[in-house]
């Protein structure tokens, strides 16, 4: 087992809202109630329940749900953490119908109309408006960001 810095409450929330409220349009407001948390030697975030703290003496290598592990200074939400709090998004937000969503489960490109932002990070529903998770989008092309065991024909050769 490998050692690990002890989590500690991150010290500035805004790394977490701040992209999330510009991208995305998440209030702020809707991590009210929850507190995030991070090693600070570690590129990963972490949120849990507000009340919840880290038992004393252990140094657990998973605390709550994790929100994302930076690359660089590249904020990207984790497909679990966009799927519990991506509801809240009013912006650049595509619904996919059936057919769209059939392709995008198989890692195809689905056509679609640019909206807000354009080219970038993209939260990804269903026609009834389930998030599903992170695409990203060039141009007119929709590209699946889902972890590829989560996605159709994964295992085919």
């Amino acid at each position: 087992m490998r050692a690990s810095d002890a989590f500690e409450r991150l010290p500035d929330a805004e790394v977490v809202t701040a992209p999330l409220a510009y991208r995305f349009g998440i209030d702020p407001e809707t991590f009210a109630g929850h507190r995030f948390w991070h090693r600070p030697s570690a590129k990963a975030i972490w949120v849990a329940a507000a009340e919840a703290e880290v038992p004393e003496g252990l140094r657990p290598e998973a605390f709550g749900m994790l929100v994302s592990r930076m690359k660089g200074k590249v904020f990207k939400p984790s497909t679990v953490f966009i799927q519990r709090f991506g509801a809240a998004a009013t912006r650049n937000r595509y619904a996919l119908t059936d057919a769209q969503l059939d392709v995008f489960l198989r890692r195809a490109p689905v056509t679609v109309s640019p909206v807000d932002d354009g080219d970038g990070a993209v939260l990804v529903t269903d026609a009834r408006g389930h998030v599903l998770g992170l695409g990203r989008l060039t141009g007119a092309e929709l590209l699946s960001e889902l972890p590829k065991s989560w996605t159709l024909g994964h295992g085919d050769g």
